[in-house]
Formats: structure tokens, C-alpha cells, sequence
């Protein structure tokens, strides 16, 4: 911005023209009304200077595509904040002595740096620091800004602009005519901290400085309304099959040879279930993504030292007691004060119709739980459940029972025991909803590509379809008819989603999935369809406060005895935020205010109770609700889906 454009612009507002453009004229003036539709829009030709981002290099529409490229694996290989120094117009002697600092600064704060083309030539001896992107090739700054943390530039329209429409804080650092101007608004708008002299600004300063404009929660919500930003936009790969990897452990380590895994969950849960094992005498070792399982056939266990610790892993805990049971040693297990708070009676039962001696070392139905192994009876089990984890807990002790073992439920559960047991040569037989299993002289190893899981893709659906002006692909996710009943639901609903490539891996279904903002109905979920969609219930909820008319969840009282009861902490939660929901004794009626209109959920602080699933929902209503919302204990995520928030904000962004 020159003075001549200023004045051309106070002309035609019938002000008086500015000798000087300096901050206190500008100030005076009134001049922080001049530039774009957040910082003042009168110039005519500011609409072009928008859409391509501002000046700043933004109108260089050639640039390195291998070179951004690298940018962006620079700034995806680590979750650590990054700030890009854009450099501008400093001189070679203030560049050297003011990136030396910053760079000293954001080690000792663990931050990542992307410092302009100005030090490519002095700074090249750092080219190769893993903390560092030195830029020496042509890439608009306006690419770059949307996916970092901050920028530290400056001024200047331009660049002030791009920052703020890509929703970031910024910090000016004023050096020519007017650049103090930019420094004011800044701070003025809320989206970044008072400018920095760097000629003069302590090394105790910058780094107060330099923290506070990461780490201040304000400006990143200032910024991020001065853009605009609303919809969910991208794709999403989300993290393997937690159903599936628990089960290609235990299976691989019960197995004759190698089963190698491909895309395992590394989630805590699943790592429980690999300790668990390990700590029976499996080798398991992990190469280039890929998880090793050295089995030692059926009977190749050996008596743990110490207590199996399962954590908060239901599926760990029930799955490995069917095993346990027909093994030749004792065990205990035990888990973390959420896991030990769950009822174990639902596989006690079965099991001690199976001759096993299992008992709750607390006498209170929950573990810890004491299993002395030995040879099992068949049994047929008709269980009043229709449970993955029971059936499968009874399915994994008839490999080692006297003859055939069965369970019927009252309705079909997910079926990934059943698939994968074959695969690894188990006899094992579907009728409806009756499983027998023929206990086999040996199981062996296989090559299991876990799909993405459909409860951690579901987040992303409902954000997809509530979110305005959303359109998001969700990769390489698990469609088993057992399992995807949140598709159905969703298509009840009227929600746009499309299965793009549907193929098989591993005797799994899979598909790409292409969610878009959708205007949404109530529905009624019930009867068999919840056990294909038991832990989708709490996002679905979250979906169904952004439908007209009335939702009635019924028939999932399994909520009731998850890692929380996620009935009344769903309807607590989502009463806070504003939405009307009634909580009955097996789920809950949700209403929309009125049948022409949705509730508007406002920011509430969210306790998730240490369940994974209640805190990602509301990370999702979070998005979607009006004023801040706070999650308490947010790192619970990574029992099922570490990495969750970081693809979020991407999306986000």
C-alpha cells in the first residue's frame, strides 16, 4: 500500500489526503477502514488482490510444485507447532542476527520454523536441520499460511491480508512506511500479540513474544472467525480396524508361523492386547509399518511372570479369557480403574458352563479376574446379548473344548471372529445368528490388511454432514454389513454419502467414502440394527441434533456398560450445550426445537469421563456450536484414534 493508494482511497470517501503514513496519522485518521472487507474494503481492485491471496509473492501463479510439495511433508512429519518467518524486507545484517535468535527461541520452546527465500544464501548451512525449512524456491505464500500454526511477518497489506484470510495468528514486525499501520490492526482485531521491534526486543521478550502467539488459544479463535473458516474440506485416512487388529494378534499368536499385519492400530487398547501376548512368549516386532506375530501354535502360551495388564481394553479383557480358560497355566487379569468398573459376569457365565474357573478376585462381578486353565466342556450358549465380545469370548474357548461349541444371539453382531478364524483354518460355521466352531489341530499364520474403522470414520461422517459447506473423503474404511449400520442410518437420515471403489481385502469389504453437508431427518435406530452400530450411538446422537424433527435411539442399553455410561453422559453433555434430549433407560429421544428449524448447540465445558468416543463427539459439536468448548482428559483419544485432533484441524483448515 502506497500513500498515493491511500489517498486515492480517502478521495473517494471525501477524506482529506495523509502527508505521511506513518502509525499515529493512520491511527488518527481513522485509516484502519481502508483495506478488504475485515480490515476495510473501498479499494476497487482489492477483490482480485483477495482471491489470489494479497501481493506477497501470491500473484507468482507459477511456482515449484515438488518444492511445496516437500513443505508439506516438512510440516506433516511431526504434530510440533511450526511458525513461518516470512523475512520480507530485512537487511542481510538484521536477517543473520534476528534468525539466529528465532531460531534459538523456538528450540527452547520445541517449535519448527519455515524461514523466507531472504536466508537461503546465510542460512544454508542449515538446510539439512529437521527443525528448519529453508525456502529457495518460488511457492505463494498464500499456499503456505493455511497450514501453519503462525506467521511472523513485516506488514503490509499483502501478506496481512493472506494471514487473515487463512484464519492464523500473526505478529507484525515493522521496518518501512506502512508496516506500523498493519501492526496496529492486528492487535486490534485480537488475532496476534502487539508488534515486535527486532532491533530492539530482548531474547526474554521474543520468546514470551514468540510463545504467546502459538499458545494463545484467543488469537487462533479471532483469526479463524475473521476468516470465515466453516466447512470440513479434504481427505482423511482414518487408523486401522480396532476390531481387527486386537483379533489379528490373538489369532497370529495362537498360529503356526508368521501372520504379518498391515495397518494395526496402534492405539492403546491394541497395544495392551500385544503386551498381553508378549508377556506369554510371543515374539511380536514391528518393520516399516508392518507388525511380525511369530505364533507358536494353539497350545504354545506360556504362564506369564506377572498380572496381564489389559488397560481400559473391554475387547482385550473378554476376547483373551475365552483363550485363557483352556490353557494349561493360571492367570490374572487386570486393567485400569475404568476397565475394572466393567461388568465380566455376560463371559463368566459361559465360560463356567464351559467347566472354566474364572472368578472376580473382588467378588463384584468385574475384574481384576483370576482364570485357572484347563481342558474346556462344548457347550451350546444362547446369549440374551447380541455381543461381538461374548460371542467371540465363547467362539475362542471352544478351540480348545471337547467337541462343538455354538452360540446363538437374538440378533447378529459384527463378524470379524468368524471371518478371520476361517482365514486362519479354524471350522467354523454361520447359520444366522448361530456360530460353531469345531476345535482344529492348528491355526495357520496369515497376511491380514486391516481396513480403516468404520467408529473412527464416523466422526468424520457426521462432521462432513453437520458441518456447512463440508465435503470430505474418507479412505480405505471397513463396510461389513455387521458393522457399517451408522450407513444406514445416515441414508434414513437423507445424508449425502457416496462409496467410491469398493473392492475386498482380506475377506473384509472396503470402500472410500464421500460425505457432503447434508439436510438431515429424525429417525428411529432400533431393534437388530444396533448391534452393527453400538459404538457409532454417541456420534449419532451429536447428528441427530442437527436433524428436523424427532430422533429416537431405543434398544441399546450395551451403552449403559461401555467405557462410561454413555447414555447419561450424552444426554448430560448435549444438555449443556443447549440441545433437547431425553435419556430413557435403553437410549434417547432427541428433539429438534421445531420442525422448520435445528437447535443451535452453544460451547460448554465437556467432561468425557475418560471415553474416547464421548470426547471425540464433542470435538465434532464443538465445530458446530457457538462460543468455545472445552474437552477435559481430550487425550483419552488415543485408546482407539491417536492423531485424531491434528486431522481434524486439517480438515479445518
Amino acid at each position: 500500500m502506497t500513500q498515493k493508494t491511500i489517498n486515492k482511497n480517502r478521495e473517494q470517501l471525501g477524506l482529506k489526503p495523509l502527508k505521511n503514513c506513518g502509525y499515529y496519522s493512520t491511527e488518527r485518521a481513522f485509516n484502519y477502514m481502508l483495506y478488504s472487507r475485515y480490515l476495510g474494503n473501498t479499494d476497487p481492485d482489492w477483490k482480485y488482490k483477495w482471491d489470489i491471496g494479497g501481493y506477497c509473492f501470491n500473484d507468482a501463479l507459477h511456482y515449484d510444485t515438488d518444492a511445496y510439495q516437500q513443505l508439506l511433508d516438512f510440516i506433516q512429519q511431526e504434530q510440533r507447532p511450526v511458525i513461518f518467518f516470512t523475512l520480507g524486507s530485512c537487511s542481510a545484517k538484521e536477517s543473520d542476527a534476528f534468525c539466529n535468535r528465532l531460531i534459538h527461541i523456538c528450540r527452547q520452546l520445541n517449535f519448527r520454523l519455515i524461514i523466507g527465500s531472504g536466508w537461503s544464501g546465510t542460512g544454508k548451512s542449515l538446510a539439512n536441520d529437521k527443525d528448519i525449512f529453508l525456502l529457495t524456491h518460488t511457492i505463494p505464500h498464500s499456499l503456505i499460511f493455511p497450514h501453519c500454526d503462525a506467521v511472523m511477518h513485516h506488514g503490509g497489506s499483502g501478506t496481512t491480508h493472506s494471514v487473515a484470510r487463512a484464519g492464523k495468528p500473526q505478529v507484525v514486525m515493522p521496518l518501512i512506511i506502512d508496516q506500523p499501520y498493519w501492526a496496529y490492526r492486528v492487535q486490534q482485531l485480537g488475532i496476534g500479540p502487539k508488534c515486535i521491534k527486532i532491533n530492539k526486543i530482548s531474547d526474554r521478550e521474543l520468546k514470551e513474544k514468540v510463545n504467546d502467539l502459538v499458545t494463545n488459544p484467543v488469537y487462533k479463535t479471532k483469526a479463524m472467525e475473521l476468516a470465515g473458516i466453516q466447512g470440513l474440506k479434504g481427505t482423511v485416512s482414518v487408523p486401522g480396524d480396532k476390531s481387527i487388529s486386537h483379533r489379528a494378534i490373538m489369532f497370529g499368536s495362537l498360529s503356526e508361523g508368521t501372520t504379518t499385519i498391515h495397518g494395526f492400530l496402534k492405539g492403546a487398547d491394541c497395544l495392551s492386547t500385544i503386551d498381553c501376548f508378549r508377556k506369554m512368549g510371543i515374539s511380536i516386532e514391528e518393520k516399516d509399518e508392518t507388525i511380525y506375530v511369530h505364533g507358536k501354535g494353539l497350545h504354545g502360551l506360556s504362564k506369564p511372570e506377572e498380572t496381564l495388564d489389559v488397560g481400559n481394553s473391554g475387547t482385550t479383557t473378554r476376547l483373551i479369557s475365552g483363550i485363557l480358560a483352556g490353557q494349561d497355566f493360571d492367570t490374572v487379569l487386570s486393567g485400569d480403574a475404568s476397565l475394572n468398573s466393567r461388568p465380566m459376569g455376560r463371559i463368566m457365565k459361559p465360560l463356567s458352563m464351559m467347566g472354566a474357573d474364572v472368578t472376580s478376585i473382588n467378588n463384584n462381578g468385574c475384574a481384576p479376574l483370576s482364570i485357572k486353565g484347563h481342558t474346556l466342556n462344548a457347550i451350546h450358549y444362547d446369549s440374551p446379548v447380541a455381543s461381538a465380545q461374548v460371542k467371540s469370548c465363547v467362539l475362542l474357548a471352544g478351540l480348545y473344548a471337547e467337541g462343538k461349541t455354538s452360540v446363538t444371539e437374538p440378533a447378529l453382531s459384527r463378524d470379524h471372529t468368524e471371518r478371520m478364524l476361517r482365514s486362519f483354518g479354524a471350522d467354523i460355521v454361520s447359520d444366522g445368528n448361530t456360530c460353531t466352531i469345531t476345535p482344529p489341530e492348528t491355526l495357520h499364520g496369515q497376511h491380514i490388511e486391516v481396513p480403516g474403522d468404520i467408529s473412527s470414520a464416523a466422526f468424520f461422517i457426521v462432521a462432513g454432514l453437520i458441518t456447512p459447506d463440508s465435503e470430505i473423503t474418507i479412505k480405505n474404511v471397513g463396510i461389513n454389513d455387521t458393522r457399517a449400520g451408522i450407513l444406514k442410518v445416515c441414508q434414513d437420515m437423507g445424508a449425502d454419502i457416496t462409496l467410491l471403489n469398493t473392492r475386498e481385502e482380506g475377506g473384509e469389504p472396503v470402500a472410500d467414502l464421500l460425505v457432503k453437508t447434508s439436510e438431515l431427518h429424525g429417525t428411529v435406530v432400533g431393534g437388530s440394527i444396533i448391534p452393527t452400530l453400538i459404538d457409532e450411538l454417541p456420534v449419532i446422537a451429536l447428528m441427530a441434533c442437527f436433524a428436523k424433527g424427532k430422533t429416537i435411539i431405543k434398544d441399546a442399553h450395551e451403552l449403559r456398560v461401555k467405557e462410561s455410561d454413555r447414555i447419561a453422559i450424552m444426554t448430560e453433555n448435549l444438555t449443556e450445550m443447549g440441545a433437547d434430549v431425553i435419556d430413557t433407560d435403553d437410549g434417547f429421544i432427541i428433539n429438534s426445537r421445531s420442525e422448520e428449524s435445528i437447535p443451535v448447540l452453544h460451547g460448554a465445558e465437556i467432561n468425557c469421563s475418560m471415553d474416547h468416543r464421548i470426547a471425540m463427539t464433542f470435538a465434532i459439536a464443538g465445530l458446530n456450536a457457538d462460543g468455545e468448548t472445552i474437552i477435559t482428559d481430550s487425550d483419552c483419544v488415543d485408546v482407539s484414534y491417536p492423531g485424531f485432533f491434528a486431522q481434524l484441524e486439517a480438515l479445518n483448515n
